[in-house]
C-alpha cells in the first residue's frame, strides 16, 4: 500500500489559508480529515469525534505528558492538538492529509513528521495583506500593526522551513489552490 502525504498549509494571518485549505481538501484524493483535540465545552451545534475531539484539562495535559500530540498549543485558556497517532494511522492506510497551522506547529510537525511538505502562502504585498485585515469586521488598527509585524517574522521564519511558496494574488484564489495542487500532485518545481 502507498504511503499517504502529509501537507502542512501556513500563512500570515488574512492571507486566506484557511479557506484555501477548505478547497483544496475537496480536491486532494483520498484525503482524510483530522479531528483536533480541544479541552474546551462543545458548543450546541458541535459532535464529539467529528467537529473535535472533546476531552478535560487533566486528559489533554496527560496527553502532552505522554507526547501524543505532533503539535499542540494554548490559545485564549484553551488547548488544541493534533493526535500524532491519528496522523500515522491515517498516512499507513494510504490516505493523505492537509493540516493548516501556524509557523510554530509547522516545524514543530516537520520535525516529528520530516516528509511532510510545507506550504506556506504568501500575500501579494505586505499592502494588500494590510488592506485584507483592515476590510475584516472591527478591525482595530493597533492589532492590524500588531499582525502585520508578526506576518513579517512568520515569512522571515518560513523563508529557512518551507518547501514551497504560493504567492495568493487579489482575485485569484482559484490559482493559488490550482497551485497548491500541483504541488500535492507532484507536478511542479520544488522551491530553491
Amino acid at each position: 500500500m502507498t504511503q499517504g502525504k502529509l501537507i502542512i498549509i501556513s500563512g500570515p494571518s488574512a492571507v486566506g489559508k484557511s479557506t484555501i485549505t477548505a478547497e483544496v481538501q475537496k480536491q486532494v484524493p483520498n484525503v482524510k480529515r483530522n479531528v483536533t483535540y480541544t479541552n474546551r465545552a462543545p458548543r450546541p451545534t458541535e459532535k464529539d469525534g467529528v467537529d473535535y475531539n472533546f476531552i478535560s484539562d487533566e486528559d489533554f495535559k496527560e496527553k502532552i505528558d505522554h507526547d501524543f500530540f505532533v503539535e499542540w498549543a494554548m490559545v485564549y485558556d484553551v488547548y488544541k492538538g493534533t493526535s500524532l497517532q491519528d496522523i500515522n494511522n491515517a498516512l499507513d492506510c494510504g490516505e493523505n492529509i492537509v493540516l493548516v497551522t501556524d509557523i510554530q506547529g509547522m516545524a514543530t510537525i516537520k520535525s516529528k513528521l520530516p516528509q511532510a511538505q510545507l506550504i506556506f502562502i504568501l500575500p501579494e504585498s505586505i499592502d494588500q495583506l494590510k488592506n485584507r485585515l483592515l476590510a475584516r469586521p472591527q478591525a482595530d488598527p493597533e492589532d492590524v500593526k500588531i499582525r502585520l509585524s508578526k506576518a513579517e517574522n512568520e515569512i522571515a521564519k518560513a523563508k529557512e522551513l518551507c518547501d514551497f511558496f504560493v504567492i495568493n494574488r487579489e482575485n485569484q484564489q482559484e490559482n493559488t489552490i490550482a497551485e497548491i495542487l500541483n504541488i500535492i500532485n507532484d507536478r511542479t518545481v520544488k522551491a530553491i
